[in-house]
């Protein structure tokens, strides 16, 4: 979506920016979705229109950390 908007996405170094997943078990009732990449190809098509760009919110608070920024939103 972000790319889809024209945004660049950007990544720190490896150094700073990695990360590694807990190993778990998949949960019970939440299954892996077998149309999940269906879906990502659908967001191409539909993303200008499903309600995200045009949500109606609140800005609150904005913090400025060094690999993110928090934006806090009242909807």
């Amino acid at each position: 979506r972000v790319r889809l908007a024209g945004m660049k996405i950007s990544r720190p170094p490896v150094s700073i920016g990695h990360y590694k997943m807990v190993k778990h078990k998949s949960d019970k009732g939440n299954e892996e979705n077998p149309h999940r990449f269906d879906l990502l190809v659908r967001t191409q098509r539909s993303w200008t229109q499903d309600g995200m760009n045009s949500l109606t919110y609140a800005l609150l608070a904005k913090e400025l950390r060094p690999l993110y920024t928090n934006l806090t939103v009242d909807i």
